[in-house]
C-alpha cells in the first residue's frame, strides 16, 4: 500500500531519511511487480517507480507527505520473495 511514515519518534527526535537496500537478484518487475513507487503530495500521481533489484540503494526524505510503497500485489513465484533492508 501507498503510505507516509511518521517522522516524529519523540519530541526531540525526528526521522529525516528513509533508506532501502534491495537484496533481490534477477527480479522481474514486469511480471512480479513490487517496484517502489514515490507519489506526489496529493497522492494523485506516481512520480517515480524504482525496481527492487539487488544492491540498489534508495534514499529519500521522510516527511508527513513522502508517500511511497507498492500498490500492485506481488506476483512472484512461491520460491521468491521481495527482500530489502530498511533503516529502522
Amino acid at each position: 500500500q501507498i503510505h507516509a511514515d511518521f517522522n516524529m519518534q519523540s519530541p526531540d527526535f525526528h526521522r529525516r531519511v528513509n533508506a532501502f537496500l534491495y537484496l533481490n537478484p534477477a527480479w522481474d518487475s514486469d511480471a512480479w511487480h513490487g517496484d517502489l513507487e514515490l507519489w506526489d503530495r496529493s497522492m494523485t500521481t506516481c512520480m517515480q517507480r524504482i525496481a527492487p533489484i539487488a544492491n540498489r540503494l534508495v534514499v529519500f526524505s521522510t516527511t508527513d507527505f513522502s508517500y511511497h510503497g507498492h500498490a500492485d500485489p506481488l506476483e512472484c513465484p512461491a520460491h521468491r520473495t521481495r527482500r530489502h533492508l530498511r533503516d529502522r
